[in-house]
């Protein structure tokens, strides 16, 4: 059996979804990875309360990131993906205290199986205005743009 990695470069668990953008090493990667997780998840879930079916609705579903533009918006899309759960206007505090995603591992360097180097080689280390930081929290999504990557257009 061939085995296949993936590289995870941002993540956000929410309650009802979670988004992961990853590299992936081989052709299937993706798919084979997020197979084996959901289904991992799933029969430990199901065994721990008792309950037997899917706990995820529909397919997992995967786009393909070409474009340097798309992997910097969806890095950013999945990191403030956590304010949607939240109605304040200080996004700074809730993207840095929300536990369930690699933002800190950007902002904070904080230890991590998140490869951050790919999507920092981007920012500035030195000019507050062009660090990832700045720009995740002045972000605003082009959901037009963004739309072929993060709704099925099947």
């Amino acid at each position: 059996m061939q085995k296949y990695s993936v590289d995870v470069l941002a993540y956000c668990l929410m309650p009802n979804h979670f988004h992961f953008l990853v590299h992936q090493t081989h052709q299937e990667s993706i798919q084979q990875c997020f197979h084996v997780i959901q289904l991992g998840h799933a029969k430990y879930f199901n065994t721990k309360h008792e309950r037997i079916g899917p706990l995820f609705q529909g397919r997992f579903k995967a786009k393909a990131v070409e474009h340097d533009e798309y992997l910097l918006q969806l890095s950013a899309y999945i990191h403030r993906n956590s304010l949607d759960s939240w109605n304040t206007k200080d996004s700074r505090n809730v993207l840095l205290s929300y536990p369930y995603s690699s933002y800190r591992a950007y902002v904070a360097k904080q230890p991590s199986f998140v490869k951050t180097k790919i999507i920092l080689d981007y920012f500035s280390n030195t000019l507050p205005n062009l660090t990832y930081q700045s720009f995740v929290e002045r972000y605003k999504p082009d959901i037009e743009s963004l739309s072929p990557w993060i709704y099925n257009q099947e």
